[in-house]
């Protein structure tokens, strides 16, 4: 039995393509979130005791090609002083022993920050439950500080990319070619 490899080749790039071209032209809102910016204050009005207060900020953005709709943040613990930077019209609405702070939509690749002032100490993650949209559930990205790399490293690390791209394309090249004559 003989089997045609071209054809199989050519089927698995086809699919591959098609998958990629999918990928790319797909319309979907696709929700990432943040917490930053978290803090503590000492508060010493003159004349009485200090205390505390804590902060912390949520961003949310939406790295999808479509507007992300009915966008709602669950909060188990929602505190009374709060900021949405762009501001936006919004509810809040209680559900169960929750509230869900809500607003109709967020445009492709717009962002907004919630920032967070509360006297209990508590974590950010116990604040909100979760966060959504029609398309589904948010992505939590984690943010971690790292140094960034010189100039002229970057564009060293980008010439040995290219090199090892077209060196990669010259051996299949090759290869193919073998395989064919």
């Amino acid at each position: 039995m003989f089997i045609d490899t071209s054809s199989i080749i050519t089927g698995a790039i086809s699919f591959i393509s098609a998958l990629v071209l999918y990928k790319i032209g797909e319309k979907k809102s696709r929700l990432v979130y943040y917490v930053s910016n978290m803090s503590r204050f000492e508060i010493k009005p003159p004349g009485a005791s200090s205390f505390k207060l804590f902060s912390h900020s949520l961003t949310i953005r939406n790295n999808g090609k479509a507007k992300a709709e009915r966008v709602e943040i669950s909060h188990s613990y929602f505190p009374e002083n709060y900021d949405m930077v762009p501001q936006r019209p919004h509810e809040i609405r209680p559900f169960q022993n929750t509230k869900i702070l809500y607003f109709d939509y967020l445009s492709s690749k717009e962002s907004v920050t919630i920032s967070y002032l509360y006297p209990a100490p508590i974590i950010p993650e116990q604040c909100y439950n979760y966060i959504k949209s029609q398309d589904g559930y948010a992505k939590k990205i984690e943010i971690v500080g790292s140094p960034r790399i010189p100039k002229i490293i970057s564009i060293i690390l980008m010439g040995l990319v290219v090199l090892g791209f077209i060196t990669f394309i010259a051996l299949l090249v090759r290869t193919f070619l073998g395989i064919f004559s």
